[in-house]
């Protein structure tokens, strides 16, 4: 039986003043006698991928009954628009260094999402100012 050190880094003295309590031993098996478990963490099982699924808000927008502005219009509109344009851009293929007429939106860039290219920031859509007076 191996005793614990007097010197201790302060995991393994949260993990000893832990397993204190129980009484157990310790042994160790060699990886040649475990196969099936290195076996599986070397090479884990491909899973197939799948569609994000969209958030919440992303759906009661596709699911309000009578929208005063559709999704394709607000999205012809994004890809009309010379700022959104170039923001939706870069939501998908990454901002460039500096954007500091952009800055509005690089601050929020973490926080904006795309969904059938219109832009969200949460719960909200954001629109062109020509779409704005019918919403």
């Amino acid at each position: 039986m191996k005793l614990t050190p007097d010197i201790l880094s302060p995991l393994t003295l949260r993990w000893s003043q832990m397993l204190i309590a129980y009484d157990f031993t310790i042994i160790h098996s060699p990886g040649k006698k475990i196969q099936n478990a290195d076996t599986l963490s070397s090479f884990p099982l491909e899973t197939p991928e799948t569609d994000i699924p969209s958030p919440p808000e992303v759906l009661f927008l596709e699911e309000l009954h009578n929208p005063p502005v559709k999704a394709d219009k607000i999205s012809q509109a994004t890809l009309r628009d010379s700022i959104l344009s170039r923001v939706l851009n870069w939501i998908l293929k990454g901002w460039p260094g500096s954007a500091k007429e952009f800055r509005i939106f690089y601050l929020k860039r973490h926080e904006i999402a795309v969904h059938k290219n219109c832009l969200l920031w949460g719960n909200r859509v954001v629109i062109r100012e020509v779409l704005r007076g019918r919403v």
